[in-house]
């Protein structure tokens, strides 16, 4: 049957036009590479997860949840704020091959001068926990020296990519993360099935994500000159933005990781395992947050500082959220079941934990989207305000809490992210009211 268009409803017209426009078509595209890889790699990354589960004890699925905790703090302070001054910085020259080449190097110059400072932190830190779980010093000594490779390889990732993200080669970053997924898939399996530890599994995503940079790093090829120096410019303005976010940083290293230490510390090496564990479901969100820092970061960064589009796009963004989190929410509920068993007989009992655990991810994704658009900007929060601040929450959120459980410390969770979302959300929504004002 064939519909005359002049029948249809004025809006329903306009929709089927912006549709067709070749715009609409790129990003459709665009959107459907990258989740379409997403979906990938997160399939590879959770049967990893459960390989890693499944293979070994509930005692060294603790030690290794540790150990990837510390990682993700020790990342953050690598960072600094870097990545994001690379994006800004990158999103100017984008176009010049040397210029861009330039803001390369300065970004892993930057994060590898910082790197050694949260070393220096981190595996003291980590020992210390892993010796206060059980683990023996030489338990400890071997998954520490197994998180160096892991940490290296993860320096340079977000720098390398970002060639590739500015000229929306979603393709070809999202193969190099699918053929990593795999590698890291066998490796697991080969690995735990002759040594099941969690030293095992380190080196394996070590060597994965070694592999990766590699691959990107030829990938970028067409987009940047090779051998190019750290650009004194880049650096000025890269260093002032890490000097402006690197107390945040130092705040969010620890914070993000504090559910994970603070059961470590009340509670047991189940409940480490069960924290763990049930996260793994939550790295499934990983899809959302790439589509928002491979396709919307990049754009965003592109806009220019007084066009009105920054607040709309900010204020749909979050419209898509809360639809994302009902969905999600609508989903779990209805493949609970499903969902445990696959993570094996220990943790099958832990529904009011899985819930929580999916509120707590989905508030940490809006916190992320908020904190990541705002510092696209340039925008960032003082921390002689927000530090304090936040520090009280916490205090008073463990005093009430003592998360010694699973279930207390995803709510715990829940409570942080949405009071870093609503202080992010407010302060941008602030800073572009103050814009319209001086324009005005």
């Amino acid at each position: 049957m064939v519909v005359d268009e002049a029948t249809r409803p004025a809006p329903m017209r306009r929709l089927i036009s912006l549709m067709r426009t070749p715009k609409s078509a790129r990003w459709a595209k665009l959107v459907g590479i990258t989740g379409g890889g997403q979906v990938a790699v997160q399939a590879v990354t959770f049967v990893c997860g459960l390989a890693v589960i499944r293979l070994i004890s509930v005692e060294q699925y603790a030690f290794y949840t540790l150990a990837t905790t510390m990682l993700g703090a020790m990342g953050v302070i690598a960072d600094g704020g870097v990545s994001s001054g690379v994006m800004v910085e990158a999103g100017k020259v984008w176009r010049d091959r040397e210029r861009l080449a330039g803001v390369i190097s300065t970004g892993i110059y930057l994060r590898r001068r910082l790197a050694m400072a949260s070393m220096a932190v981190g595996f003291p830190l980590l020992a210390m926990l892993l010796l206060w779980n059980g683990a023996s010093w030489g338990v400890s000594a071997v998954i520490c020296v197994a998180l160096v490779p892991v940490l290296v390889a993860t320096l340079s990732t977000p720098i390398l990519d970002a060639p590739l993200r500015l000229h929306r080669q979603v393709w070809p970053l999202q193969s190099i993360n699918v053929s990593a997924g795999f590698l890291r898939l066998g490796g697991l399996l080969c690995a735990l099935s002759v040594w099941p530890a969690a030293a095992a599994a380190l080196l394996v995503n070590g060597s994965s994500s070694i592999f990766a940079n590699w691959r990107l790093r030829r990938a970028s090829v067409p987009y940047i000159e090779r051998g190019i120096p750290v650009d004194p410019e880049a650096k000025k303005q890269i260093v002032a933005l890490v000097r402006r976010i690197m107390p945040n940083t130092i705040y969010y290293s620890f914070s993000s990781q504090l559910t994970i230490w603070l059961v470590s510390v009340f509670g047991s090496v189940v409940a480490v395992a069960q924290v763990g564990a049930l996260s793994r479901i939550g790295l499934a969100l990983a899809v959302a947050k790439t589509l928002v820092m491979t396709l919307l970061f990049p754009r965003f960064t592109q806009l220019a500082p007084t066009s009105p589009l920054i607040a709309r796009r900010f204020l749909q963004l979050q419209g898509c959220l809360w639809l994302l989190s009902l969905a999600v929410f609508a989903a779990v509920f209805v493949l609970a079941d499903p969902i445990l068993w696959l993570l094996g007989p220990e943790y099958r009992s832990l529904k009011k934990e899985l819930f929580l655990m999916v509120g707590s991810s989905l508030a940490g994704l809006a916190a992320f989207t908020s904190e990541k658009l705002s510092q696209s900007r340039g925008w960032v929060i003082s921390p002689k305000y927000f530090i304090p601040a936040a520090i009280l929450l916490q205090i008073a959120l463990a005093a009430l809490l003592r998360p010694s459980s699973a279930a207390a410390a995803f709510t715990y969770g829940i409570f942080i992210q949405l009071g870093t979302y609503a202080a992010y959300t407010a302060f941008f929504l602030l800073r572009v009211d103050s814009l319209r004002r001086l324009k005005t």
